[in-house]
């Protein structure tokens, strides 16, 4: 398994996306059949490749190419599937699915080793609805539903095929099924886990999970574009994350298709026929997008503000739930945002709480990046010394007046609130001044 570098596993985790065909499938098991096959079946089957189309917005074109380049390894090939899962329904029609929409392989190794291989949230329509209402669930549950299932596979392989040594990989909801079994099931038995762009965990997992966080994470290499938003959401575990830069794209959508870090090699006729590696050569590292590194702070005011029914909206993006009153209308800017008593409370509490918890998420991607950039606290300031500076000035003062014992503030969170008055108190009288 040595031999496997995180861009062949990248490679991998798109592969997740493709059904394993139906004449494949048997209560038995999987007998002989590869990874060489099963992308042979859908390169001689134009039917089988055109439904591929549209899957994780990639287009016929790029799922053939990508095909055509897995077709190209020989290391890729020649892995066993021994195992594959689909626990989508049909069709989803409620907001409380009966599925948990987990989707999975195992993969077997020349060395007798297993690579357990997450599939992220389905786009498809009628199909993939129970990854969505997961996904909501990740800011609220401690475990959720497809978390569960994918742990009890990746239990019922191991003790089938007795594997001692596991690599567990997953691009976007994926990544994260495999950072959740990477802590749940052991690092003396997961070796590594490479997950791309995947969402992170709520402070509730990491408080009741931290021991085995801290012994795992070292494991865990966490890949990201730098303009993506997912992997922007809640606080990842990872021990190792690599932001890399990536091709300009069209549309927002497009910079979390799981096609996004790769770097195919094609011939004269067009025909993908390899794939470079990760390193300089390739892109080279660059930091997370400030936009998108900030959408961490606001999904933690989600997760540990709001209750499952205001957090409802999540489920279909987090901008539904920041960007839209109660009476349903969109708040013109972030402004009005920030006027908002509640939501003003919340981000202070979530910074509380990212202080707390620094030690055990990831530190240099959350509050050592807050801290050296101050980007927010820069962005609230400008905020204050907007035109409304009376208004944002009075709810400063409201909210100082209910601070109950400084239970849920920190005392130097009230000091910064104590300045950040009288600034505004200063800057409102010097208008009037003038």
């Amino acid at each position: 398994m040595r031999d496997i570098k995180d861009n062949d596993y990248n490679m991998l985790t798109i592969l997740s996306y493709v059904d394993l065909p139906s004449s494949i499938k048997s209560s038995n098991g999987i007998e002989n059949y590869y990874i060489g096959d099963m992308v042979s079946d859908y390169l001689k089957d134009e039917k089988k490749l055109l439904k591929l189309e549209g899957r994780c917005n990639m287009s016929y074109d790029e799922w053939k190419h990508v095909l055509q380049a897995i077709k190209s390894s020989n290391k890729l090939c020649s892995l066993k599937i021994v195992s594959y899962t689909n626990q989508d329904s049909t069709s989803y029609t409620n907001l409380k699915p009966k599925a948990n929409g987990l989707v999975a392989y195992c993969f077997e190794t020349s060395d007798y080793k297993g690579i357990i291989d997450y599939r992220g949230s389905e786009t498809r329509d009628k199909i993939g609805g129970e990854d969505w209402y997961d996904n909501f669930l990740l800011a609220f549950e401690i475990d959720t539903p497809q978390q569960k299932a994918a742990l009890e596979f990746f239990q019922c392989v191991k003790n089938r095929y007795g594997y001692t040594e596991f690599s567990t990989i997953g691009h976007s909801k994926g990544g994260n099924d495999a950072q959740y079994v990477a802590v749940k099931g052991g690092q003396d038995i997961v070796k590594r886990t490479v997950t791309f762009d995947a969402p992170g965990f709520n402070f509730k997992f990491i408080e009741s999970n931290k021991r085995k966080i801290c012994e795992i994470r070292s494991k865990i290499i966490a890949y990201m574009s730098y303009r993506d938003y997912v992997s922007s959401v809640l606080n990842n575990i990872s021990g190792h994350i690599i932001s890399l830069k990536t091709d300009k794209v069209s549309t927002l959508r497009d910079n979390h298709k799981p096609n996004i870090f790769l770097k195919l090699i094609y011939n004269e006729s067009g025909d993908a026929i390899g794939y470079k590696n990760f390193n300089n050569s390739y892109g080279g590292e660059k930091n997370k997008d400030i936009l998108f590194s900030e959408i961490t702070l606001l999904t933690n005011i989600v997760s540990v503000y709001e209750g499952k029914k205001e957090g409802a909206a999540f489920a279909d993006g987090i901008y539904n739930i920041l960007l839209t009153k109660k009476d349903g209308k969109r708040r013109e800017n972030f402004k009005q945002l920030f006027k908002d008593r509640r939501f003003l409370c919340a981000v202070i509490v979530t910074m509380r709480n990212i202080k707390k918890y620094k030690d055990i998420i990831a530190y240099d991607y959350i509050f050592k990046e807050f801290k050296s950039r101050d980007s927010f606290l820069k962005k609230l300031k400008k905020l204050i010394m907007a035109e409304e500076a009376n208004d944002i000035c009075m709810l400063i003062c409201d909210l100082l007046e209910n601070l109950s014992g400084g239970i849920y503030l920190l005392e130097e969170t009230k000091e910064i609130l104590c300045k950040m008055k009288k600034i505004v108190s200063d800057k409102f009288e010097y208008q009037n001044y003038i």
